[in-house]
C-alpha cells in the first residue's frame, strides 16, 4: 500500500490517501488498463494496416526493378551489340556501335593529332625575386608601369579574342600566378601552368587539330638593366610570335584509303569508334557481343524470380492470429530480442492468398511462358532459348541453360530480338518484354491504389485511407479516455473528503465521550 499522499497529473499535483490509505494512482492504472483495451486493439489494427502496406509496397519496389531491367530487352539494339578489339592497343582502341556489321579493319597511324603546345625553352626568371612580373623579369617598373598581351585563338567555335593587361599599381594582375589565371579565365580554351621547380610556362589548347591557332599581339617593355625586350617572345620564351602558332591534325590510312586527316584522334567511322593512342599500324576486329545480350537476359531472368518469389512467399505465408502486434505495455516486459522474435511472427502471413498478387503472379508467369507468335523465326518461347521454368513447387521460377541461350544469340539473333522486342497489337504477337512489361505496369499501378507510396502512412489508397479512420477513432477514444481517468480522480477525490469528515466527526465524538465520562 502506498502512503504517498501526492500523485501528479498533468501539470497539476493530486493529493489523495490522507484518510483511506489507498494507493489510488495504482487503482486508477489498473482500472484504465482495462479501459484502454479497445484502444489497444485499435493500435494493434492500424499497426497490421502499416505492415501490410509496407509488403505491398516492397513487392511493388521489385516489379519496378523487374521493369528497369526489362528496358534494354524492348530494344533491338541490345540485341544488336557489338563490341571491338586491337591487334595492338598502343596504336589505336576501338568500340563499336550496336548494328555495326561484323569484320577487319587495318589502319596505319602516320601522325597524331595535337592541340598547340608551348612551353618555355629554359628558366624564364631573371631574378630570385617572384613577388611580382616587374621583380621576376626585371621590368622597370617606371619605365614601363604596366603592358598588354593581345591573343586571339581560332578553333572550332570561330576567333576569339582578349587583351590581358598586367599593371604594377594592381595587385590582382601584378605576379605569374595572375598571368597563369588571366589565360586560364579568358574564355580562349587555353590552359596555362607555371611550374615553379623547372621556371617554366607551359600553354596548350583544349581542342586538337590543324584548324587550330593563336596569334599572339606581344608587349615591348624596359628593363631594369638597361635596354628593353618583349614579354612573350622574349621574357616567357614561347617562341616566335611572328607567325600564328597552330595545331595539327590526325593522319592515318584505313583500309587501303591513304591520306585520311581528322582534327582529334578519337573519331568514328562505319560504326567503329577509334581512339588513336601512337604511331603504327593494328588491325581492328568487330564481332557480336554476345556476352552484353546474355548479361541483359540474365539479369532480367535474376530479377524476374526475385519478384515472382517475393509474391509466391507472401501469399503462400501462414498467418499467426496467436502473434498479434505488441503493445507499448507488452515491450516494456521483453528484451529488444524478445520483441523482435515476436513482432517476427506478428508480420507472418499478413499477405496470405492475396487474390491481388496471386492474379498478379499468374499473369506473370503467362506472359514469360506463352508462346510469340510471328516472330518469324524458330525462336518462338523462352524455352527454345534455353529459359525454362522449373518445378511446380517453385512457383514459376526461371532458370538459364547459359550454352544453349548462346547458341541460340549466335545462330540467329534477329529471331531471338523478335521474341523479346515485338510490338503486337495482342498479347499473343506481342514480344515477352513488350507483353510483360505492361503488366508490370498495370500491377504496380493496382498495387499503388491498394497500398500508396512508400514513406506515407496516410495517403488516398485504400490502406491508406483506413489507416486514417483508425487514426480518427484512435484520437476520439484518446479525448474519452482522458476524461474518464479524470472523472475517476474526482470521484475518489470526493471519497477521501467524505472519509476524511467522518474521520473528524469521529475524532469529536470521541472528545464529547471522553469528556463526558
Amino acid at each position: 500500500m502506498s502512503v504517498d499522499p501526492v500523485s501528479f497529473a498533468g501539470n497539476r499535483l493530486r493529493f489523495f490517501g490522507f484518510a483511506s490509505g489507498l494507493d489510488i494512482d495504482q487503482i486508477v492504472s489498473k482500472l484504465m488498463q482495462a479501459e484502454r483495451i479497445p484502444l489497444d486493439r485499435l493500435e494493434q489494427r492500424r499497426q497490421i494496416l502499416v505492415w501490410t502496406k509496407e509488403d505491398y509496397l516492397r513487392i511493388s519496389s521489385l516489379m519496378d526493378e523487374l521493369r528497369q531491367a526489362l528496358t534494354p530487352l524492348k530494344l533491338n539494339s541490345t540485341f544488336q551489340a557489338r563490341t571491338a578489339s586491337s591487334s595492338d592497343g598502343g596504336v589505336v582502341s576501338a568500340t563499336a556501335a550496336p548494328g555495326t556489321p561484323a569484320g577487319t579493319h587495318e589502319i596505319t597511324v602516320t601522325q597524331l593529332a595535337k592541340g598547340i603546345q608551348l612551353a618555355s625553352s629554359g628558366a624564364i626568371s631573371r631574378t630570385s625575386d617572384r613577388r611580382t612580373l616587374w621583380t621576376q623579369f626585371g621590368i622597370d617598373p617606371n619605365a614601363s608601369p604596366s603592358f598588354t598581351l593581345n591573343l586571339q585563338v581560332t578553333d572550332s567555335r570561330g576567333p576569339r579574342s582578349a587583351s590581358l593587361t598586367f599593371s604594377v599599381t594592381d595587385p590582382s594582375r601584378d605576379d605569374i600566378g595572375d598571368l597563369v589565371a588571366a589565360i586560364n579565365n579568358s574564355g580562349l580554351g587555353l590552359t596555362a601552368v607555371y611550374d615553379a621547380t623547372l621556371d617554366r610556362l607551359f600553354i596548350t589548347s583544349q581542342e586538337t587539330g590543324g584548324s587550330v591557332s593563336l596569334t599572339v599581339g606581344d608587349a615591348t617593355v624596359t628593363l631594369s638593366e638597361g635596354g628593353s625586350d618583349t614579354v612573350w617572345e622574349g621574357l616567357l620564351k614561347l617562341g616566335s610570335t611572328a607567325a600564328p602558332f597552330t595545331g595539327q591534325d590526325a593522319v592515318f590510312s584505313l583500309d587501303g584509303a591513304s591520306g585520311l586527316q581528322v582534327s582529334t584522334n578519337r573519331f568514328t567511322i562505319g560504326g567503329v569508334t577509334y581512339e588513336l593512342k601512337g604511331l603504327g599500324t593494328a588491325t581492328v576486329t568487330v564481332f557480336q557481343d554476345t556476352d552484353a545480350m546474355v548479361q541483359a537476359i540474365t539479369a532480367f531472368v535474376d530479377k524476374y524470380n526475385e519478384a515472382l518469389g517475393e509474391i509466391n512467399g507472401k501469399v503462400s505465408e501462414r498467418r499467426l492470429y496467436d502473434y498479434p502486434p505488441l503493445t507499448e505495455a507488452q515491450k516494456k516486459d521483453m528484451t529488444q530480442d524478445e520483441i523482435d522474435a515476436w513482432q517476427k511472427k506478428a508480420r507472418q502471413g499478413l499477405l496470405q492468398a492475396n487474390s491481388l498478387l496471386i492474379s498478379i503472379a499468374s499473369r506473370m508467369r503467362l506472359d514469360v511462358s506463352n508462346r510469340v507468335q510471328g516472330t518469324g523465326s524458330v525462336y518462338t518461347t523462352l524455352a527454345s532459348i534455353g529459359i525454362t521454368t522449373g518445378s511446380y513447387e517453385e512457383g514459376g521460377k526461371l532458370y538459364v541453360d547459359e550454352a544453349k541461350l548462346r547458341e541460340a544469340l549466335q545462330t540467329d539473333p534477329y529471331g531471338v530480338a523478335a521474341l523479346f522486342t515485338t510490338a503486337g497489337t495482342s498479347s499473343d504477337t506481342q514480344g515477352v518484354a513488350i507483353r510483360l512489361g505492361s503488366t508490370l505496369d498495370l500491377a504496380i499501378g493496382r498495387i499503388r491504389t491498394r497500398a500508396g507510396l512508400a514513406g506515407v502512412e496516410v495517403d488516398g489508397s485504400g490502406l491508406g485511407r483506413e489507416i486514417a479512420l483508425l487514426d480518427d477513432q484512435m484520437a476520439r477514444m484518446e479525448e474519452r479516455l482522458s476524461a474518464l481517468e479524470e472523472r475517476y480522480y474526482r470521484q475518489f477525490s470526493v471519497m477521501e473528503e467524505v472519509l476524511a469528515q467522518l474521520g473528524a466527526q469521529a475524532a469529536w465524538l470521541s472528545q464529547q465521550f471522553g469528556g463526558g465520562g
